[in-house]
């Protein structure tokens, strides 16, 4: 066991089957982006940053491959373990794809549905509001 109470390692077995549930929510909206899954209420995916401009100066059709490809890539992300999600919620990844010029990383964020704080429940979709956000590496 190590001193850092969010590893999933030190959670009691309440938190443990938060995270789960968290886990499961997170698994749904991701599996959402190719199809594999009912859109969950209150989801968004935002690209950021450089990536973001990258995407931009693509023609149509091979940003709407890349998009295809990013999404499918997140969807599909594992196996989570606790090297790459130590709290166990499976909200973050990242990978190297072809022709990406650096990292690409994801994180999925819990709001209140408004969009100003944090959920007061990330385990109850009627009262959050999950932003997954995709970025290079270096613009985090």
């Amino acid at each position: 066991m190590t001193d850092r109470p969010d590893l999933i390692e030190n959670l009691s077995p309440e938190q443990r089957e938060t995270a789960a549930r968290i886990a499961e929510l997170n698994d749904t909206f991701r599996l959402s982006l190719i199809g594999k899954a009912e859109k969950p209420p209150h989801c968004d995916a935002r690209i950021m940053g450089d990536l973001s401009g990258e995407m931009l100066s693509l023609d149509p059709n091979e940003r709407m491959q890349r998009q295809i490809d990013l999404m499918g890539r997140i969807a599909t992300f594992g196996p989570f373990v606790e090297g790459n999600d130590p709290n166990g919620e499976r909200d973050f990844g990242s990978f190297v794809m072809e022709g990406a010029d650096d990292r690409i990383m994801w994180k999925i964020d819990y709001y209140d549905l408004e969009q100003e704080m944090h959920s007061p429940d990330p385990t109850d979709p009627a009262v959050t509001h999950r932003v997954l956000t995709i970025f290079y590496s270096r613009d985090y």
